[in-house]
């Protein structure tokens, strides 16, 4: 019989109870509480970031999984989504400081109309101070500087985005690709490129697969491709 059972007759029986089953008893429960922290945790981890409405039936309070779901309502339009995305965002973040995903939530909604344009580029400048490999927020300064005509900046972002973002090159391509059709962004773009940073050559390799753009294509490579080089690319 468990011990719990054995205790339980023992009580209903006037038997004093044993120590050892107490102490059996204290040990198992403080196990199970051990296992349900462990069993949050391991939720949270695998499906914070993809599930985070799943995660948050399991772990209600979890940091991540609050500024995941913040950053889905922030992309939607309507003001119930933004009110829902600020409160969750703002929890995150007193839940966790340094959160950028977070911050980058609470960024958005307040860029959007009824929103604080100051306050959304404070947050947004701090999101990004505190990780630049979060995508995102890295699109949303390229957007942020092609919305203000400052290509200079847009070019320097799109470097920063492709140097340090985690995952998402290929949507980075696209975007850029886009915008090199801008011919005031083409020049700052090749003289990037002419510098050789390590995603000049597979954007080439973007540019000549998606075949959107010949006539760019081809003053890009000018000057970066060589002919005494024939497998550059």
């Amino acid at each position: 019989l468990s011990e719990s059972v054995l205790l339980a007759r023992d009580s209903r029986e006037g038997r004093p109870f044993r120590p050892r089953r107490i102490a059996a008893l204290a040990a198992g429960l403080l196990l199970t509480a051990a296992l349900a922290v462990v069993l949050q945790v391991s939720v949270a981890g695998a499906l914070g970031q993809r599930l985070p409405r799943v995660t948050l039936t399991w772990v209600p309070n979890d940091a991540d999984a609050r500024a995941a779901l913040a950053a889905a309502l922030s992309s939607s339009r309507g003001p119930e989504a933004h009110v829902a995305a600020r409160e969750l965002a703002e929890d995150a973040i007193r839940r966790s400081p340094i959160s950028p995903q977070g911050l980058r939530a609470l960024g958005v909604v307040e860029s959007a109309p009824g929103g604080s344009a100051e306050r959304a580029l404070a947050i947004m400048t701090e999101a990004q101070r505190l990780s630049r490999r979060e995508l995102q927020t890295q699109i949303w300064w390229i957007e942020s500087f092609l919305r203000a005509g400052d290509l200079p900046a847009v070019m320097r972002q799109f470097d920063v985005a492709l140097r340090s973002a985690s995952g998402g090159r290929d949507t980075l391509f696209s975007l850029l690709a886009t915008a090199a059709a801008d011919p005031r962004l083409a020049e700052p773009l090749k003289e990037r490129m002419l510098s050789d940073p390590h995603w000049a050559r597979p954007f080439m390799e973007h540019m000549i697969d998606s075949g959107l753009n010949p006539v760019r294509t081809v003053y890009f490579a000018q000057g970066f491709l060589h002919a005494s080089e024939p497998d550059d690319l």
